[in-house]
């Protein structure tokens, strides 16, 4: 009897199509995800952003060494700051930089100017407008934060 011997192993050609298929199905899931990752860097931010306008005011509105509280818009980065005026370096200032994919993409506030300032006791505004927040890859992606006169902060 004869022994058939057989070759075991990948040719060339078989390997070239797994690598092809795996490079389609990343492509197919990356995107996806990029697209998926923008929309929640843009949503965070704008939190974040809001988050910070409320704790300025709540101290305003508690009246926290008895100063008014403000919040000073650019495009990476808002500080809250204490006083009438922001004013940069100051040891009572406090930063948050936005995520590195989104930027402050429009300030629109009543007066003109970045700056939020919340009166004492009431934590009204005389700087009531938007904010918007966009993704730097796709500025389609964006979410816009609302300050109303009262103070009261929101984004949609």
């Amino acid at each position: 009897m004869a022994k058939i011997k057989s070759k075991s192993g990948l040719t060339l050609v078989e390997i070239l199509i797994v690598i092809a298929v795996l490079a389609i199905l990343t492509a197919v899931v990356a995107v996806p995800f990029s697209s998926f990752r923008e929309a929640q860097a843009v949503n965070s931010s704008a939190a974040l952003l809001v988050s910070f306008l409320k704790d300025a005011r709540s101290a305003a509105v508690s009246s926290k060494g008895s100063s008014q509280y403000g919040v000073h818009f650019e495009t990476a980065r808002a500080v809250s700051f204490k006083g009438v005026a922001w004013s940069e370096p100051s040891p009572d200032n406090r930063e948050i930089p936005l995520d590195s994919t989104v930027s402050i993409s429009l300030i629109s506030l009543a007066g003109g100017g970045s700056d939020v300032l919340f009166e004492q006791l009431t934590g009204e505004t005389s700087q009531y407008g938007t904010i918007e927040v966009s993704s730097k890859a796709n500025p389609s992606k964006k979410k816009v934060i609302t300050i109303l006169q009262s103070g009261v902060a929101s984004h949609y």
